[in-house]
């Protein structure tokens, strides 16, 4: 029966999350060189694909976010032929977004999973509040 050996690796609460695996990802590489022939080692649990698919989906949702601020700016121009109306709340995105950066840096939050969740739903919040704003005209 082979024998088994296991090493758990957490992260510091304010270490990156990506640079961490892959860092023992490399060091584990560098270490095998030095391991018997019939000593392997494998990773069973990683949580990278499902933080890296997260940050992805988080990016994609701030794309998305800033192309209906456009397209709404552009109809409530077209609608109320004036600058103004459209550009508060084109300006109040982003306010919204840099005082959501800036709280998570000030109370020392790192930018995890559960902060990227908070800021893709402010950012769903603002798209249905323009929606709201723009079926109100």
């Amino acid at each position: 029966m082979p024998q088994r050996a296991i090493i758990a690796v957490q992260q510091a609460s304010d270490a990156n999350a990506i640079a961490t695996a892959e860092g023992v990802k490399t060091r584990m590489e560098e270490l095998s060189r030095g391991f018997p022939a019939d000593i392997q080692w494998s990773v069973p649990y990683d949580t990278m694909p499902f933080i890296s698919e997260s940050i992805d989906e988080v990016v994609k949702t701030l794309f998305a976010a800033v192309i209906l601020v456009i397209l709404v700016f552009l109809v409530m121009f077209l609608i109320l032929q004036n600058w103004r109306a459209p550009l508060i709340p084109t300006i109040v995105v982003r306010i919204a977004l840099l005082g959501a950066c800036l709280g998570l840096t000030a109370f020392g939050f790192a930018i995890n999973l559960l902060s990227l969740f908070a800021v893709e739903q402010l950012l769903l919040s603002l798209r249905r509040q323009k929606f709201d704003n723009l079926a109100a005209l």
